[in-house]
């Protein structure tokens, strides 16, 4: 029996402060994902959810957040001061981890793996967060760092080639080869990854 696949919807979740002081950089990156994933994926529309461009003016902009995030498949944080300092990322974050456990209900096929790809955008080792058992659940995963192309030409190689390693899983069944997230790098002696990770609260979004 071919394995059951999940429809490829993402939500892109992050602070907007940082996307308008950045003169829309992760409005421009969520761009080059999406269509890097549709590369992969083939003839399945790959959506991944914006607020800024799916949400109309005069809709319910807390109700369409909800209703979106129990559509989503996979979740995208994008990491910054201003995101772990924000109650409604926060939020969305926890939401989503709701929905991944009610997605391994229905999908007992699904590989445990999670269904949220950090990209740590700003470098947050030193902030702290809104909630630290948010804190804890973020720094079990694995993080796509973009931190060294957050000002490069987001059309040259480098950036194409790093935006290339993200590949949510779709299938339900044994993983494969290509599906499996990349070994974390073991820590060295002093390294910031061995740093206490202070993240500070704030409630705007």
């Amino acid at each position: 029996m071919p394995a059951r696949t999940l429809p490829p919807i993402g939500f892109w979740s992050y602070a907007r402060p940082d996307d308008e002081l950045s003169g829309g950089q992760l409005s421009r990156l969520r761009a080059l994902i999406r269509a890097e994933l549709q590369q992969q994926y083939g003839r399945a529309p790959i959506q991944l959810f914006q607020d800024v461009s799916a949400i109309s003016h005069g809709s319910r902009w807390e109700g369409e957040i909800r209703r979106a995030l129990d559509n989503s498949t996979f979740f995208i944080p994008i990491l910054s001061p201003s995101f772990v300092q924000s109650e409604w990322c926060v939020q969305e974050l926890r939401i989503f981890q709701d929905r991944q456990q009610r997605l391994f209900d229905l999908h007992p096929d699904l590989p445990r793996t999670s269904r949220i790809f950090p990209i740590h955008y700003i470098d947050v080792m030193e902030v702290e967060g809104l909630d630290p058992a948010v804190d804890a659940s973020l720094r079990e995963l694995q993080w796509f760092d973009f931190r060294e192309h957050r000002h490069s030409d987001f059309g040259g190689a480098d950036v194409r080639r790093s935006t290339g390693r993200l590949r949510p899983r779709r299938r339900t069944g044994r993983p494969t080869r290509a599906g499996r997230p990349p070994p974390r790098r073991p820590a060295r002696r002093g390294s910031r990854r061995r740093r206490r990770r202070r993240w500070r609260a704030s409630g705007s979004r």
